[in-house]
């Protein structure tokens, strides 16, 4: 007989989980056949490679998909060389009092091929050129009143568009109180998500770690231990682990190895900045406008809109990695350049690095300490200094004579002076200064006329907290007020990219990241490697991030981060003003430390580009590693990051080279991650070179043709 062995609580639990995880698990559902469809009310869209496919359908599939409402709606899905990146997922707004969801008529469809083409100031490329096919649905609902669904489709993404034109027998404005559009993804589908931050003090701003998860999931965890923890800390004004759906961009890796991007582009004044729901039964993420607390209460919750109207786009990017990273589709779906700019990019947007004392010290030094940090600008071959908060309180609050004399310094030494600004208003309790400026429109063009007398090159506004329409408002009339004077601008605290670069591009980067400010904060972690190849297929894809990356010393002390893996986000994260946050002022830490050990390190740093006229992926996956190859005139710089706890072999194929040969040099670590070796090398078009990276390394490398 087999003696009995009493389970421990361990194999209890285990076992517990098990039949929750048997019994609990999503159904499975049948999903309803294209081809059953009647002929009359089914459609089929193509992006011009023939690989991407959007199927239409107005039909009543709740029979076979029971949380869909009973009745006809219409309703895509997305393929990919004829797999499913996307299931039957609707669409639908609801206007004023007309709904355009159920009850909808079709009327006509209409369509096009169109090519386009477009200059960049800065970004992943500086010209684009592009196909597309347009598909336009024209439907009304039971009250006779009309929409447009428009559908985009180009060969590394698709997406839709609502569009409402004016017309006698429609209020000409009114509120858009609801959006159905959804997505859902096929089962076991794999996400890289970030949850939208819940409104507090310093949030939403997009300031929450990527996370791997099995798409679908209602609930990480964090609200639970949000219920344990968040009483410690709402004395601060806080929310440190509360959240309110999921943020855009989210990354999709379906069963099938297929690749998703979702996101938002073509953001106006007529809009909000939308988000996923949190609740995502069935597979299913739908839209949801900014919670009415954000921005301090401050603003309509839902866009109030004039006719004609447009939504934003929800885009849709497909393929592979490589279309996903490679990818323009975001400013492609966005406005052109603004008409103030006379169809040319103007000679004072200049990308460039900056120096920044702010990290080092936590609070903005003083004259002095800004001429060394222009010193260091100057010697280094950087563009920019970064003063950061509380200027204003120099010289007993009258900054004007030190701000004058620091922007003529700054000149002598050829280097540009921006300031930090705050950017409430009533929409923040942050106390931070100067603040109360740039909320009021006349109050702000004074600010701007005042910062042009001065000499100063742009502005740093933070703490941003809502993605609400009045929000968003404030955000476009700074950018062209801005340009108006000559101003360039970095949102910091701040919603994430939806292609206003492209409109103004004297935007030069936003934040919308947890970056290296965190290795401050030594009460919660600093990103790891993880997060930055994360960072790298997600958040980076849509747009410049001002992560503020290269501080070597305490990445590698916190998060064993590699020196190189460090000086390779330089070419990782694209930021048209890059600001390298370590210390300058001193020859015992930071940059003039690491120079003092490794001079070849300073003079990559002062030939990388902040903007690029071609980028390509090499190769990479979001759990393991990425490797970019930028391009800048005929220069290449290749860069590639690891997450991975051991050694690992990275094969380079460089048949993206040019004819010729080219020569260059190799920078990585040398077996241990604080610890740099250069090595001069000689490739050409078509080479396979092995890269060997030590645990969470990294590499650069810059080619020319000889």
């Amino acid at each position: 007989m087999v003696p009995f062995k009493k389970p421990n609580l361990i194999q209890i639990f285990l076992f517990l989980l098990i039949i929750l995880q048997t019994y609990c698990s999503s159904p499975k559902y049948i999903e309803p056949d294209f081809n059953a469809i009647s002929v009359d009310k089914k459609w089929s869209f193509y992006t011009p490679d023939k690989n991407g496919r959007i199927d239409v359908i107005h039909a009543d599939i709740s029979s076979k998909l029971p949380f869909y409402e009973k009745g006809e709606h219409f309703y895509y899905r997305v393929l990919f060389q004829d797999r499913p990146l996307l299931e039957w997922s609707p669409l639908g707004i609801e206007y004023g009092k007309e709904i355009f969801y159920s009850d909808l008529t079709y009327i006509s469809l209409r369509d096009k091929i169109a090519e386009e083409a477009y200059i960049l100031a800065h970004g992943k490329k500086s010209s684009v050129k592009l196909t597309y096919n347009e598909y336009v649905f024209t439907l009304k609902n039971k009250n006779e009143k009309y929409i447009e669904f428009v559908f985009h489709l180009q060969n590394d993404g698709v997406a839709f568009q609502y569009r409402i034109p004016a017309r006698e027998a429609i209020p000409a404005s009114g509120q858009i109180h609801k959006e159905y559009s959804g997505f859902r993804f096929p089962q076991n589908t794999t996400g890289y998500m970030q949850e939208y931050q819940e409104a507090s003090k310093v949030s939403p701003a997009y300031e929450y770690f990527y996370t791997k998860l099995k798409a679908g999931e209602k609930d990480s965890g964090k609200a639970s231990i949000r219920s344990i923890f968040q009483p410690l800390v709402d004395f601060t004004g806080l929310v440190i682990f509360g959240s309110d759906g999921w943020a855009f961009p989210a990354l999709l890796e379906t069963p099938n190895k297929d690749y998703i991007l979702l996101t938002e582009a073509g953001l106006t004044h007529q809009y909000a900045g939308t988000h996923l729901q949190v609740d995502s039964k069935n597979s299913l993420y739908t839209i949801d406008f900014p919670a009415q607390k954000e921005g301090q209460g401050v603003g309509e919750q839902v866009p109030f809109v004039s006719l004609p109207f447009r939504s934003t786009w929800k885009v849709i990017g497909i393929g592979g990695l490589k279309q996903i990273t490679e990818s323009t589709i975001v400013t492609d779906l966005s406005e052109p350049l603004h008409p103030m700019f006379n169809g040319k990019i103007p000679d004072w947007i200049r990308p460039g690095k900056s120096s920044w004392d702010w990290w080092s010290y936590l609070e903005t030094g003083d004259l002095n300490r800004q001429k060394k940090y222009i010193d260091a600008a100057s010697e280094f071959g950087w563009e920019y200094v970064l003063v950061d908060a509380n200027w204003n309180k120099w010289n007993n609050g009258n900054p004007e004579p030190q701000i004058k004399e620091l922007v003529k310094y700054a000149n002598e030494k050829n280097v540009f002076v921006i300031l930090w600004y705050n950017s409430g208003g009533p929409t923040n309790l942050v106390m931070e200064e100067p603040r109360d400026l740039l909320y009021d429109k006349e109050i702000r063009r004074k600010e701007f006329a005042k910062l042009k007398e001065w000499g100063i090159k742009g502005l740093k506004i933070d703490f941003w907290q809502s993605d609400k329409q009045s929000t968003i408002q404030q955000y476009l009339s700074v950018l062209q007020e801005a340009a108006e004077y000559g101003l360039v601008i970095n949102f910091h605290g701040a919603t994430m990219p939806r292609g206003w670069e492209r409109q103004f591009p004297n935007l030069m980067t936003m934040e919308a990241v947890k970056g290296a400010e965190w290795y401050r904060f030594p009460v919660f972690r600093g990103p790891n490697p993880s997060d930055h190849v994360y960072y790298a297929f997600t958040r980076n894809v849509v747009g410049p991030i001002d992560y503020t990356p290269v501080v070597f010393e305490t990445a590698f002390e916190q998060q064993k981060i590699g020196y190189a893996h460090s000086l390779a986000l330089s070419v990782i994260f694209e930021s048209a003003i890059q600001h390298f946050a370590d210390n300058a002022d001193s020859s015992e830490k930071g940059y003039r430390l690491i120079f003092s050990k490794f001079s070849f390190i300073k003079e990559f740093m002062k030939n990388v580009p902040a903007s690029w006229d071609e980028t390509i992926f090499l190769t990479g996956h979001p759990d393991t590693h990425i490797v970019y190859a930028r391009r800048k005139g005929n220069t290449w710089y290749l860069a590639g990051i690891s997450s991975d706890n051991k050694k690992v072999k990275i094969p380079l194929d460089l048949g993206f080279l040019g004819t010729g040969k080219y020569s260059g040099t190799f920078i990585s670590e040398k077996e241990r991650g604080d610890i740099l070796e250069l090595n001069y090398l000689d490739v050409s078009k078509g080479d396979v070179k092995e890269i060997d990276l030590i645990p969470y390394g990294g590499f650069v490398m810059r080619l020319n043709m000889e």
